[in-house]
């Protein structure tokens, strides 16, 4: 499958976009529907989390760019974006053992990206944070 692109302003509504645009690219890849789901689900949590953290709620003069190929046993979705620096790997995981009145709002995002997806990798390059996210066709369904 050939690499293709999508721009999306930093704005929440964009977020819908995303998602069909990761969902068609994955079907056309042969990503199982299961498969799909969970890519368009660290989509939307990767993109949330630049937008709310990032870009401090939403910036319409900023992009996020989204980049979906396959290769021959692999899925992939790359989201770069200018906000500040932030490797969300190296956050620490929260404690899922905790009972819910003790745990800290938020801080699932980056963990369900982690748990759905079988690669993800940070980088920064040119003034950009590159979030690569990787699924193994086989083990999509």
């Amino acid at each position: 499958m050939e690499k293709r692109h999508l721009n999306i302003p930093a704005q929440m509504p964009a977020l819908a976009e995303a998602r069909a645009f990761v969902g068609e690219a994955a079907h056309a890849a042969k990503v199982s529907e299961r498969g799909t789901f969970r890519c368009q689900l660290a989509v939307d949590e990767a993109c949330s989390n630049i937008i709310e953290h990032g870009f401090q709620g939403g910036d319409a003069g900023k992009v996020i760019r989204i980049s979906v190929w396959a290769d021959s046993d692999r899925f992939y979705v790359m989201l770069h974006d200018s906000s500040p620096p932030f490797n969300p790997l190296q956050q620490p995981d929260p404690n899922i053992n905790l009972p819910l009145e003790e745990r800290p709002t938020g801080k699932l995002g980056v963990f369900f990206i982690k748990r759905v997806m079988d690669e993800v990798h940070y980088q920064r390059e040119n003034d950009e944070n590159i979030l690569t996210m990787g699924m193994h066709l086989s083990a999509s369904s």
